[in-house]
């Protein structure tokens, strides 16, 4: 499944821990299975999620998870 919250995660701030991880591992459920790992992804979503409801609420044209630079 194409995940464009994930992607962005993983590419941008999974990097950021170094080798405190071990690789992106996860749990079939999809949870990661570092704690300090999923703990970040989920405060990830949050933030990415409440950014979305707030351009919604700002734009009326705003209806898309990725911005389009528009």
């Amino acid at each position: 499944m194409n995940d464009p919250i994930r992607e962005a995660f993983e590419e941008v701030c999974f990097p950021s821990f170094g080798p405190i991880v071990d690789g992106l591992n996860r749990y079939a459920s999809g949870e990661y299975i570092n704690p300090t790992l999923e703990d970040h992804w989920n405060t990830f979503q949050e933030g990415w999620e409440a950014a979305v409801e707030f351009l919604k609420n700002k734009s009326g044209t705003y209806s898309d998870i990725m911005a389009t630079g528009g």
